[in-house]
C-alpha cells in the first residue's frame, strides 16, 4: 500500500508539472480531434436521411438501406474511380472566406467530406445528404494541448487528463451552382472555457468567433481529399462600393458572385447562423443572437440558460449592371442594423 501511494503521488506531480509546461503547440497542424465513429464513410445509414437527420451515436441501426440510399451508395462506389483533373477543382476567395467550386459528382464530394470528418476525429451529429448539410458535434482540439515531454511520457495511459480549453465544430454545406458545378462551404463554430469566481473556480463554455484559419485548413484538406493537385485560388478582389438603403444595402457586385459570400458572412459561428437557404430566390433565413438576453435560469438556478435568437430573411436581388440589392426583413419585428453592419464590414 505504501508503494502504491508513492507511485500515485509521483504521477500526480508529473501531471501538475505537465499542466504548467510552457512548451509550444503541436506542429503537425491545427486539426487534431479525438477519435470519431468508425462508420464506413461510403455508406449512408438509414438515420442519416430520416426526419431531422440527426445521428444517434448510441443507435447505429443495421436496417436495410432504402432504394434511394442504395442508389447513392452505388454512385459512391463508382465515384471512387473518378479521375480528378486540375481543372475540376478550384478555390475561390473573398476576404478571409474561401469556398470550393468543383465539377466533380456531388456524391463523390459528399463521401469525401464524411471521410474527412472521420479522419480528423470529428463526430458526425447532423447529416442531410438531400440538403447537402454535414455538421459535426463539438470536439476537443488536441492540437491546442501543450505537447510537453511529460505529456509524451504519460500519453499511453493518462492522455485524457490533458484537456484543451477550446471546443470546435464544423459545418460543410454543398450547393449546386451554375453549369453543373458543386459549391462547397466550410463554417467553423467555436467555444472556449471561461473561468470566473474569486479563484477562477467556476468554468463555463462561451462562444468564440469563427476561426478563418481553421476553415482554410479544413478547405485545404478537403481539396486534397478530393484528389486535386495544383488547385487554383481565385481572389474575387476587394474594391466594392456599399450603399445603405431603408431595407438593406446595395453593392456594386453581380448577384452570382455575392451569393456565396453573403452566406458565409452571415454564418460566422458566433453572432449569426444560417438556418436555411433557398438558392432559387436567392434568400437566406438567418438567426441573430441577442448578446444581452437569455432564456431559462431565474429561480431555478440549476437550469441552463439558452441564448435568444431573432430571425431575418436576407434576399439578394439582381439590379443589373453588376449591382445587387440585399434586402433584410425581420421575422420577429427586430431592427436589422446588426446584419447591415456585418455586411458592410465583411463583404469584399
Amino acid at each position: 500500500m505504501k508503494y502504491n501511494k508513492v507511485l500515485m503521488g509521483g504521477l500526480a506531480s508529473l501531471v501538475v508539472l505537465a499542466g504548467c509546461s510552457t512548451s509550444t503547440i503541436q506542429p503537425k497542424g491545427r486539426l487534431d480531434y479525438l477519435n470519431a465513429s468508425s462508420v464506413n464513410p461510403l455508406e449512408l445509414p438509414p438515420d442519416l436521411v430520416s426526419s431531422g437527420h440527426r445521428v444517434d451515436s448510441n443507435n447505429r441501426a443495421t436496417q436495410m438501406l432504402s432504394e434511394y440510399q442504395k442508389q447513392v451508395n452505388n454512385r459512391n462506389n463508382l465515384s471512387d474511380r473518378v479521375l480528378v483533373s486540375s481543372d475540376a477543382v478550384r478555390v475561390e476567395r473573398a476576404g478571409d472566406n474561401r469556398w470550393i467550386v468543383t465539377t466533380l459528382p456531388p456524391e463523390y464530394v459528399w463521401s469525401r467530406s464524411v471521410q474527412l470528418f472521420q479522419e480528423v476525429g470529428l463526430p458526425i451529429e447532423i447529416s442531410n445528404p438531400e440538403a447537402g448539410i454535414l455538421e459535426s458535434g463539438w470536439a476537443e482540439n488536441r492540437a491546442d494541448v501543450p505537447d510537453s515531454w511529460i505529456r509524451q511520457l504519460l500519453k499511453s495511459t493518462l492522455d485524457n487528463v490533458f484537456s484543451s480549453p477550446t471546443r470546435d465544430k464544423f459545418r460543410i454545406r454543398l450547393e449546386r451552382g451554375n453549369k453543373g458545378e458543386v459549391l462547397v462551404y466550410v463554417t467553423h463554430y467555436g467555444m472556449k472555457d471561461q473561468a470566473s469566481g474569486r479563484d477562477n473556480e467556476y468554468h463555463t463554455w462561451v462562444d468564440r468567433p469563427r476561426d478563418a484559419e481553421l476553415e482554410a485548413e479544413m478547405v485545404s484538406r478537403l481539396v486534397a481529399k478530393l484528389g486535386a493537385k495544383d488547385v487554383k485560388e481565385i481572389n474575387r478582389g476587394n474594391a466594392v462600393n456599399i450603399t445603405e438603403t431603408p431595407t438593406g444595402v446595395v453593392i456594386n457586385r453581380p448577384v452570382d458572385s455575392l451569393w456565396a459570400q453573403v452566406g458565409n458572412v452571415l454564418d460566422d459561428g458566433a453572432m449569426f447562423q444560417v438556418e436555411s437557404q433557398n438558392s432559387q430566390d436567392r434568400s437566406y433565413i438567418v438567426m441573430q443572437k441577442d448578446p444581452k438576453k437569455t432564456t431559462g435560469g431565474g429561480l431555478a438556478f440549476w437550469t441552463d440558460k439558452k441564448p435568444v435568437y431573432y430571425r431575418f430573411k436576407v434576399q439578394l436581388v439582381d439590379n443589373g449592371k453588376n449591382s445587387t440589392a440585399i434586402n433584410i426583413t425581420s421575422l420577429d419585428g427586430e431592427k436589422n442594423g446588426e446584419i447591415i453592419q456585418r455586411l458592410r464590414t465583411n463583404l469584399h
